[in-house]
């Protein structure tokens, strides 16, 4: 038996190689010698890449986001979450899913994009990107007030702002 494989760059997106089998056999007294060669063509999946967008700005606990993701195949791309955040779907081109972080305070989540690929094109390597998550900043202002030495003491009032996701100030 006799193998022999052309040359082939598989480092390429494609690639196509011949392989040939021979199989062979001495005479003996009975039976004559011969040999069969058979052909079989190998062709790899063309590879592909998954590119992520995340959208801009800080991300706050209970605030959704969108995630959108392609391939270079032009395949759909399954989105999911774990570590902090929850959403999942599938992205195909412009589409995008929502995802909302559940880690109260400061945290991350992670993110990852996957293409499982199909009879034409080779999986892709998942793509995974951590997600930070901020404490909202309240901002405190006082209203100004002024008195007079041996006046009434004024009432003290003030302002909050920077509150997230329709939050509204409590026992005020």
């Amino acid at each position: 038996t006799a193998y022999e494989i052309k040359e082939c760059d598989w480092s390429s997106d494609v690639c196509s190689s011949d392989l040939v089998v021979t199989a062979s056999a001495a005479g003996d007294a009975n039976h004559n010698s011969g040999s069969l060669a058979k052909t079989f063509t190998i062709t790899s999946l063309t590879l592909q890449t998954i590119a992520l967008s995340i959208s801009a700005g800080t991300k706050y606990y209970a605030t959704t986001f969108t995630v959108s993701a392609t391939s270079t195949s032009g395949l759909p791309v399954s989105i999911s979450t774990s570590s902090g955040c929850s959403g999942s779907g599938t992205s195909t081109s412009g589409s995008s899913v929502t995802i909302t972080p559940t880690t109260a305070g400061t945290g991350s989540c992670l993110v990852t994009a996957a293409q499982s690929g199909d009879s034409t094109y080779a999986p892709a390597s998942d793509v995974t990107e951590s997600i930070d998550i901020s404490k909202v900043s309240l901002v405190i202002t006082p209203d100004p007030v002024s008195r007079t030495y041996g006046d009434v003491i004024p009432t003290y009032t003030y302002a909050i702002s920077g509150f997230k996701n329709s939050e509204a100030e409590n026992g005020r």
